[in-house]
């Protein structure tokens, strides 16, 4: 049995999650503006990240982290394709995939909005927080990933 965590320490979880929440919605109006400036779709652009920072990205991973379904991602692969945001590539351990590779201006696209990150950090927070604060987001990411593929669905976790 664990034991409650102290009030300070779940005073501050509380402070964090409320940040944590509107950091995300902070968050969607970046990518919305971002969006807005590029003549895209929020999702396209939470779609060109991901392509950033996931080499040999299939239409079926993508799909899978946009919460979309395949024909979703199907129109929106042809939109940022059309735009010139994205290549397909022949899958060569599949070859009835693609993989989706950022072009030129897909990977600008990505720097405006890492740019927008960069500034806001960078302003906040010193060099050192922000290192202890990239530790702390990853492993409370990758915690948080871990039970959402552990625990039953509607149970707390």
């Amino acid at each position: 049995m664990t034991s409650a965590p102290d009030p300070s320490q779940a005073d501050n979880a509380a402070i964090a999650i409320r940040a944590l929440h509107y950091i995300q919605s902070d968050s969607a109006q970046v990518i919305a503006r971002t969006a807005a400036g590029l003549g895209i779709a929020a999702v396209d652009v939470r779609a060109l990240y991901f392509l950033s920072t996931t080499p040999d990205a299939t239409p079926k991973l993508l799909a899978e982290h946009l919460g979309l379904t395949t024909g979703a991602v199907t129109s929106l692969v042809d939109r940022l394709h059309t735009a010139g945001y994205c290549a397909r590539t022949p899958n060569p351990d599949d070859r009835r995939s693609v993989v989706l590779e950022l072009t030129a201006d897909g990977t600008a696209a990505v720097n405006t909005l890492i740019g927008g990150y960069n500034a806001a950090l960078t302003r906040a927070i010193d060099a050192e927080q922000l290192a202890d604060l990239a530790r702390s987001l990853t492993a409370f990411r990758n915690t948080l990933a871990e039970i959402t593929r552990t625990a039953p669905a509607g149970e707390p976790t």
